[in-house]
């Protein structure tokens, strides 16, 4: 009887498998209950809505909404542009259209920003119109690659074994890159300082505006703080995933600036019968790529190292059409590159020296190729326009804001405003341990060895990873090798415009995470010439061989160097940890940042205003900030105050509503009557003072201004047993024991200032006086 029904059942089986409805109305099923009961279960073990994977499909969810509006709207801008030239091949107007919405998307965040337009609708509605602009065609031109693919297919070259080495190399860097980003503390140094800080500033402003204070990183170029705006304007995100979203925006420009790799090396070697594919993969050649601070980390670097493939191809697509058209497009480029970081011009110079000469050469030549002077040098002009034009958020900005078209950089030209006398805008960046020294001569001499030596040596602070190079040297080493392989003008001509870049990092500021703006034109000469070195027999293929097995053997622990500046170990085994999370059911650190101001930002009202005191960080209170830190912001002097009611307005004129300040301690970074007059300022007049989580003091500030304070201010000094009385503005000449005149004034001195070893604060005034702050082996009280 069994026998039968199972007999039977199969039969129904067979006859329900012809009716193809019914079957694939019963997988669908079948499958979806299983899905169904599967999670019911493990939600037991581990709750799916604890699932880290969700943070991350966020993250990819709006990374995909902005890539897909940055090639939508760019798309049908190239269109425009390109209208009575032919288009590029599919591969390149793709990078090419991206990048042009790139710039699209930054420019709509400048301008709505500068209306106060920026907030949750924004942030919906900007993507999906610029999707909407160029949809249409985007979609039909995919639809006709679909319909190509079989006889792509049949026409491709079989794949060699080469190149599947390659493309699992290239795989395991690109994963490597992004388990490092899946952790928020992975954000560097510089990002909490400024990139990201900026981004939460314009985010909590609802606008772009300016910072009162003068804060000089915030008139530096700042496209990529732009890209970061819409990412922290994610309505109903926690911190984790504003940082997660912008990391994987940065990603994602990271994975076309591969693309854009692939198509110059296919480009360099369009003439020899060379095989490139996936030549991509040399980047991960420069294994400086995966260690801070030279990572992606949410910073610009590689924002920058974005636009120089694409600023290649058009340079070579303009020397050969000479078009208007192109022009404006080159133009817009160089741009987007000097609004990202003043360091792209160690890209441009070189292209743009070629498009002067070109102009040039194009005039003088004989008949009837010779043109005139107006299309001759009309297009270089034209470029040169376009940029200047195109980059006025930068430069227009600061001219209106603060009376210097590159803010702080020329303030002995211009009226710069504010300026506090006495700033000094180099102290803090060092900028004479990264420049040569020496005579003129000197100088050229070792940046001219520096361009083929850079690699071999480190360029970066002595506490990251030493004195070991880890940058990466096959660009150095495979110039050599052009000499034997040919064609090699196209690889040359790359190569030269690399090395007048690396020579212009040396001589500016030659730190080694500086030079990733440059490493996909020095992998794209690396891989080409290393392909046509391979392509040469057997000799070639030792040679290549050797070379790529030493720097990969070499470098192949970099990945493990435990020196991140904000981890202090890799960022591989934070993340590590943050999966094991689940099993430990460790939730909160779902939600740990790493970044040491989010237990600040519960603490704030919406609207606030936060003063960070004596701080380079100022990313994580989500809210909008002011610093007063000295060299690094032009407006706020506590010692030209000198007195609470005048810091109060002071402050109050910035809109500051908060002061957070670590309690009786200074870095000793302002002068000692800055640290007197603050520190009297904010345990006297700030209300509702919280210790933070953080180890920080927040107070607000009072509703009504302090009180005037008699004149003139005094200070009891106690020097190893000499007592002196002198003007609040004296103090620091005194602690030097210089010699002057007793002060004298109405009532007791407002401060007593006494010298640690050298005695204590007298019996008859310990009543009167209060601590203030231990200043670098000084005691510093105020009147209570």
């Amino acid at each position: 009887m069994p026998a039968r029904l199972w007999a039977g059942a199969r039969a129904v089986g067979r006859g329900l498998a012809r009716k193809t409805l019914w079957a694939r109305a019963g997988v669908l099923l079948f499958g979806l209950a299983g899905t169904a009961l599967f999670l019911k279960e493990m939600n037991g073990h581990y709750p799916i809505r604890q699932w880290l994977f969700w943070t991350y499909a966020e993250a990819w969810l709006w990374t995909l909404v902005f890539g897909a509006a940055c090639l939508c709207a760019g798309d049908r801008l190239l269109t425009r542009i390109l209208v009575p030239l032919p288009l590029p091949p599919l591969r390149e107007r793709l990078l090419l259209a991206f990048a042009v919405g790139v710039f699209v998307f930054q420019a709509g965040v400048f301008v709505v920003g500068l209306f106060g337009g920026l907030g949750r609708i924004f942030f919906y509605a900007w993507p999906l119109a610029l999707i909407a602009v160029g949809i249409e065609p985007v979609l039909r031109r995919a639809r006709r690659v679909v319909r190509l693919i079989p006889h792509a297919r049949r026409v491709a070259m079989p794949p060699s074994w080469w190149g599947g080495v390659a493309l699992v190399f290239g795989l395991a860097g690109v994963a490597m890159l992004y388990i490092n980003i899946m952790t928020p503390g992975n954000v560097a140094y510089d990002s909490r300082w400024y990139h990201l800080a900026i981004a939460e500033h314009y985010a909590a402003a609802g606008a772009v505006t300016r910072f009162p204070e003068g804060w000089f990183c915030a008139t530096y170029p700042h496209l990529a703080s732009l890209l970061y705006t819409w990412a922290l304007l994610l309505p109903g995100a926690d911190l984790v995933l504003h940082i997660e979203t912008a990391a994987h925006l940065e990603f994602l420009l990271f994975l076309a600036t591969l693309s854009g790799i692939a198509l110059l090396v296919r480009w360099c070697t369009a003439n020899s019968p060379v095989r490139t594919r996936n030549a991509w993969a040399a980047i991960f050649l420069f294994p400086g790529i995966f260690l801070y601070d030279s990572t992606l980390s949410v910073a610009a670097d590689h924002v920058l190292a974005f636009w120089g493939p694409v600023l290649f191809l058009l340079l070579r697509r303009l020397l050969r059409q000479w078009r208007p058209s192109l022009a404006v497009l080159v133009g817009l480029v160089m741009a987007a590159a000097i609004m990202t970081k003043y360091q792209a011009v160690s890209m441009i110079l070189a292209p743009a020296v070629v498009l002067a000469v070109s102009g040039v050469r194009r005039m003088l030549v004989r008949r009837p190729a010779r043109v005139g002077v107006v299309p001759a040098l009309g297009i270089p002009a034209l470029v040169a326009v376009s940029a200047l034009l195109l980059s006025t958020p930068l430069w227009l900005k600061n001219w209106v804001w603060h009376g210097d078209p590159v803010y702080p950089m020329l303030n002995t030209v211009f009226p710069a405003h504010p300026w506090v006398p006495g700033t000094d805008p180099d102290k803090l960046l060092q900028i004479a341990g990264w420049t040569p020294q020496g005579p003129f001569l000197d100088r050229v001499r070792e940046t001219l060895k520096a361009t083929m030596t850079f690699s071999f040596v480190a360029h970066d602070w002595w506490n990251h990873h030493g004195s070991r190079p880890i940058f990466g040297s096959l660009f150095t080493l495979t110039l050599p090798l052009l000499l034997f392989v040919g064609p090699r003008r196209r690889v040359a001509g790359l190569a030269a415009a690399t090395l007048v870049g690396v020579a212009i990092w040396y001589w500016t500021y030659h730190q080694d995470r500086y030079l990733q703006a440059l490493v996909p034109w020095m992998a794209a000469v690396a891989g080409a010439a290393l392909a046509m070195v391979w392509a040469a027999g057997w000799p070639g293929r030792l040679a290549t061989t050797a070379l790529i097995a030493a720097q990969v053997v070499w470098g192949g622990d970099v990945y493990t160097i435990p020196t991140h500046g904000m981890l202090q170990t890799q960022p591989a085994r934070v993340v590590l940890d943050l999966f094991s999370s689940g099993w430990r059911k460790d939730w909160a650190a779902r939600k740990q940042s790493h970044i040491e101001y989010a237990p600040v930002a519960p603490l704030l009202p919406k609207g606030a205003v936060v003063l960070i005191h004596e701080r380079m960080l100022r990313f994580g209170t989500g809210a909008r900030v002011v610093v007063d830190m000295p060299g690094t912001q032009g407006g706020i002097s506590y010692a030209t105050l000198g007195s609470p009611r005048k810091v109060w307005q002071h402050l109050r004129s910035y809109g500051v509503t908060h002061v957070l300040w670590t309690r009786g301690s200074t870095q000793s970074y302002q002068t000692s009557v800055d640290d007197l007059v603050f520190f009297e300022f904010v345990e006297k007049h700030t209300l509702n003072q919280v210790d933070t989580a953080a180890g920080f003091v927040l107070g607000a500030l009072s509703p009504t201004p302090p009180a005037d304070v008699p004149e003139p201010r005094l200070v009891r000094t106690q020097i190893c047993g000499e007592a002196r009385t002198v003007l609040v503005h004296k103090l620091d000449n005194a602690l030097r024991a210089e010699k002057f005149p007793d002060a004298h004034g109405p009532g007791p001195p407002a401060f007593y200032v006494v010298q640690g070893g050298c005695g204590a604060l007298p019996p008859e005034s310990a009543a009167h006086y209060r601590l203030l702050v231990n200043r670098s082996g000084y005691e510093m009280y105020t009147l209570k």
